[in-house]
């Protein structure tokens, strides 16, 4: 993912890893509000009925990835201060080599 290689990067650069994950933080900012800016573009320009079922679609989808997000980015710190990134860069290693061979041998 972008967060983990931009933290990964900067980690392996010197810094220290709480300022790496705020940077990674920080530069995830203008990506958020420039795909939400695209995507309300989209919505507005297309012509739609309003439906409360949409409307609340919309509003399950912002609480549940904002509270995830939150437990996430706590999650990411207490991990810094624990020092065990180890076993999750273990982890996704292992998956993305998973990932290489389902994607390149098996479709």
């Amino acid at each position: 993912s972008r967060s983990g290689w931009t933290i990964s990067s900067a980690y392996f650069r010197g810094w220290h890893m709480k300022e790496a994950i705020k940077f990674s933080f920080l530069l995830a900012i203008p990506t958020i509000l420039g795909g939400s800016f695209l995507e309300s573009i989209k919505t507005i320009k297309k012509p739609i009925s309003f439906d409360l079922s949409i409307s609340i679609c919309y509003l399950t989808g912002f609480i549940t990835s904002f509270l995830v997000g939150f437990f996430a980015i706590k999650y990411i710190f207490s991990i810094t201060s624990n020092k065990k990134l180890k076993p999750f860069s273990l982890y996704l290693f292992a998956l993305a080599i998973i990932s290489f061979i389902y994607l390149n041998f098996i479709i």
